[in-house]
């Protein structure tokens, strides 16, 4: 009770009564009032700290070994040659290696891991299928080249395992930004759902013969500066263009690019589409609607999600 109810109070020798509930609800200002925002004062620090960064994913379990992994990539190659996905990926590239560009070398950055930290079936499985698709397109151009491809990869992500189990496979495993460095003009670029810094990275020092990754019409409908990307925006309208058969949404809003052979792109007196799906069944192509560039989740298990770090966008 302040001083003046205690004055009151003394001189009339009653207290004051206190005043009555109410139920009324507070009412919203109506119409012709208006909202007041409180605003911080200026250099006031706020109430709360910012969150701080997610914590690293606990691991489920132990380390996979060398023998899982090579186990279950056994078990998945077995299958793929007879999915559409395989077939359309051989016969695209057979059946255009003659007029396009030679790859001797074969990059591919940001696959992801075999062995997530909280060990989902399918972001392994993913991993698996898009290793898969980059094998069949590395045979196809051997055989049609009569010659070995060179393959790097590059992933922060790989566990010791993982780098054995593609050290056994005849692959060479870098850290970054080597594999990013190692993209030349007579190279495969192979880096699905990347972030976009990575796929600049990797074009800033010219174009690489063929290119399967996001295409350049998923970045410009976003909306955001691309001027890193002005490599990919090049392939776009010089080289040859499919969209990349699928399985499941591993391969959601990829194209494979490829130069044609012979010259930096296409001819002037061809009349070739934006995208050209020869090669490409109706069950190959990508739903209407497709435009997820980021990281996805194949649709046989949505529920499960992929951690890979600081390659794939989220």
């Amino acid at each position: 009770m302040d001083s003046r109810a205690s004055s009151d109070s003394n001189t009339t020798g009653t207290n004051p009564s206190p005043p009555a509930p109410s139920n009324t609800r507070r009412q919203p200002p109506s119409s012709n009032q208006e909202w007041c925002l409180v605003k911080p004062k200026p250099g006031r620090r706020p109430r709360n700290p910012p969150p701080a960064a997610p914590a690293p994913a606990s691991r489920a379990g132990p380390p996979r070994s060398l023998q899982d992994i090579s186990f279950e990539y056994r078990r998945l190659r077995h299958d793929f040659p007879s999915k559409p996905c395989c077939r359309s990926i051989r016969r695209l590239i057979s059946d255009n290696a003659s007029s396009s560009s030679r790859v001797t070398k074969a990059v591919c950055l940001g696959i992801g891991t075999f062995d997530p930290p909280d060990g989902a079936w399918e972001a392994k499985r993913r991993t698996y299928t898009q290793l898969l698709a980059f094998e069949a397109i590395v045979d196809e151009l051997e055989k049609a080249t009569d010659t070995t491809v060179q393959c790097i990869f590059q992933e922060p992500l790989f566990t010791d395992a993982d780098a054995e189990f593609l050290a056994s496979r005849g692959y060479s495993v870098v850290d970054a930004p080597l594999g990013s460095q190692a993209v030349t003009r007579d190279a495969l670029l192979y880096g699905i759902h990347l972030y976009r810094p990575l796929y600049a990275e990797a074009l800033k020092d010219g174009s690489p013969a063929m290119f399967v990754g996001t295409g350049w019409d998923t970045w410009d409908q976003l909306m955001l500066p691309v001027e890193d990307l002005q490599g990919l925006k090049q392939m776009d309208e010089t080289y040859q263009k499919w969209e990349f058969p699928q399985q499941g949404t591993a391969f959601s809003s990829t194209c494979l690019y490829w130069r044609r052979g012979g010259g930096e792109g296409r001819l002037e007196d061809e009349d070739v589409s934006d995208t050209d799906t020869a090669g490409l069944t109706d069950e190959d192509r990508p739903g209407n609607g497709e435009t997820d560039e980021t990281k996805v989740v194949d649709d046989d298990d949505a529920s499960s999600s992929k951690g890979d770090g600081a390659t794939k966008e989220s």
